[in-house]
Parts: C-alpha cells; structure tokens; sequence
C-alpha cells in the first residue's frame, strides 16, 4: 500500500468498497478515497511527505447542494491528487455544513467515504435506495449534452463503516472527464505560481 495511504490508516479500495456488495449494486470499482480532515494544509503536507500528489486544492460552493433533502448553500475547502492509481481527496470541515467533519469525533482525519466514478447517477441512486442506503447529500451541475458533474452521497455507513459518493462526471455526451491529468497540471502550476510569487 502507498506510504501516505497506510500513514492515515486506509484500507484498499477492494476492502472498503468490497466485489460482492458493487457487484449486487451494479457499482463500478471504487476509484477515490474521502478523508476527512481537521486542517487541510497540513494533510496536505503529511501526504507530500510521502510521495503523494501533487495535491491541487480548492474552495468552491458546489452548485445546487442538497443535505438530507434540504438546499443549503455550503461552502467546501478540498484538496485532490493521487497516490498511484488511487485518488486522494482531503476534506476540509466546510461553511455551511457539518456533513465532512461530522466524522472525526477527537481525531484530525478519518475516511469520509469511498467514490466511485460512473455514468447514470439516477439509476444507481434508485438501487441503493431500493437496498436500504438513501442519498444523503447531493449536487453539481448538469448542461445536459455538453457536460455533466454531478454527485451524490449515500449512507453506507451500517454496511461499510463509512458513505459511498458517486460521481457521474462526462462532457460532449458521455464522453468521461480527464481527471487525472488536469488535477496533475492544476497541483504543478499552482506550485509554480507559489514559488515565484514574490515575499
């Protein structure tokens, strides 16, 4: 396991998102882990350390953000990069919203959820909810034909010990968003405008 992933205690995607239960739910393989953190720069530094990221880090208030059935207008400070094949996402606590550090309790990180990338967010949201794990929170945007983000939570803390989120990202029709490479250029250009910006 990654050296960042292990420093924070994360089991691998196969054991927190197991075969049996994606497969029963016509789930894709899990691609992301959310953790919860109680400072975000310093996640972000405890990962770098060990050869995670870049990280490229974020505050945005995601469009139409439902919790529990209610709009609210949330305020999210986030961070992403990778480590190996897996995605690393650090979660700030948020404005706005409980729902990231309504987890850790005493500690400074824990495993929020598990994400999965994949298309048809209706039609697996109907399915969990057939199976006993409702949406919690949802949100994004959808331009119908020309692009789509949007994203959902779901309660599978009972049956996994932590939220699932599906992210069904696609643009020019379902055509997958390139994650991985614009996280990558976002985390090094951002890196590059903080070293020459001056004292």
């Amino acid at each position: 396991m990654h050296p960042a992933l292990e420093s924070l205690a994360l089991p691998s995607l196969d054991e927190a998102l197991p075969e049996r239960f994606r497969r029963a739910l016509g789930l894709a393989p899990a691609g992301q882990y959310g953790v919860a953190v109680r400072e975000l720069g310093e996640a972000i530094a405890g990962a770098e350390t060990r050869r995670a990221g870049p990280f490229v880090r974020a505050r945005v208030s995601p469009p139409r953000w439902r919790e529990h059935g209610e709009r609210r207008r949330a305020t999210l400070e986030f961070a992403l990069g990778y480590c190996d094949d897996a995605q690393l996402e650090f979660l700030g606590p948020g404005v706005g919203t409980g729902f990231y550090v309504d987890v850790l309790g005493e500690r400074r990180a824990a495993l929020h959820h598990v994400g999965i990338y994949q298309h048809g967010l209706a039609a697996a949201a109907h399915r969990l909810a057939g199976a006993g794990f409702p949406m919690v929170v949802s949100g994004g945007l959808d331009l119908g034909p020309l692009a789509r983000f949007t994203f959902a939570y779901f309660d599978t803390r009972a049956a996994l010990g932590h939220y699932l989120e599906i992210l069904d990202f696609a643009w020019l029709g379902e055509r997958p968003v390139p994650l991985r490479p614009l996280i990558e250029r976002a985390a090094r250009l951002r890196a590059r405008a903080s070293v020459s910006r001056p004292d």
